[in-house]
């Protein structure tokens, strides 16, 4: 399963040269070169469907809400957007919720990304389970850390537009916001900023196609939002919504 996160809705990006620098196009999302999750390993997990089909993740933060990027729902009706909880099998247990409520960021910018973070409110609480939970916000400004985990239904590839079945989640390191602009050329290095959060992966792994609005999660506790990458698995860095910059503004929603 292939990591790198950009959305379905977004133009795939070329590559320059030996493939280390991004070009001008827009960026896109999914998970590449991972593993299959077991039962109750990420209850957290949310698939957000479209048509029948997985095009983001996210997380569920309590009974009612969830977290995703805020690309994943521009143009979105409420009627458009399925949340699929409660399995790491798509096609055995779980179940499919609808939303009462779309917030995206108000300073949400869907030509950069910045402040590409959004809450949704769903129509009915969530029971707990062993395959049901919620996830913790993290509270602190994370620099730099090994082996935070990613998870999600994206692609497993950019020229393999299979969807797993079953979840899929890699290991990553979390790198220095100045080492990780440093891979980009513009528009892409500007958009490295405080309240982004960029991991390094091993190689051949990375989001990919589908994973947008997923989790990054250090230590049991949701550290970012996957946001924009170039996909999938080249050896760039993942970009995500740093969730510690917006801790706050989702508090204020989701405590109401």
């Amino acid at each position: 399963m292939m990591l790198r996160s950009c959305h379905y809705i977004l133009g795939l990006v070329l590559l320059s040269g030996a493939l280390a620098r991004p070009s001008n196009d827009s960026p896109s999302t999914r998970i590449a070169g991972g593993s299959e999750a077991e039962d109750g390993q990420f209850p957290y997990q949310v698939a957000l469907i479209n048509e029948g089909l997985v095009y983001c993740g996210g997380a569920v933060l309590n009974r009612r809400w969830v977290i995703t990027a805020a690309a994943c729902l521009l143009g979105k009706d409420l009627s458009d957007v399925q949340l699929f909880v409660g399995s790491a099998d798509r096609l055995t247990g779980g179940e499919n919720v609808t939303a009462e409520r779309f917030i995206l960021h108000p300073g949400f910018d869907s030509t950069t990304y910045a402040n590409d973070i959004a809450l949704i409110r769903l129509r009915a609480s969530l029971f707990v389970s062993n395959d049901l939970q919620f996830i913790e916000l993290g509270s602190e400004f994370v620099e730099e850390a090994t082996d935070a985990t990613f998870s999600g239904w994206g692609r497993f590839s950019i020229s393999n537009n299979q969807l797993p079945n079953r979840l899929q989640f890699i290991r990553t390191d979390i790198i220095d916001s100045d080492e990780c602009a440093e891979e980009f050329d513009e528009p892409y290095r500007s958009r490295i900023a405080p309240s982004t959060l960029c991991t390094r992966n091993q190689p051949d792994q990375g989001v990919c196609l589908g994973d947008a609005g997923g989790p990054l999660v250090l230590n049991g506790e949701l550290v970012g939002v996957q946001s924009w990458s170039i996909p999938c698995g080249l050896g760039l860095p993942d970009v995500y919504q740093r969730v510690s910059h917006y801790r706050s503004w989702i508090l204020v929603h989701i405590l109401l």
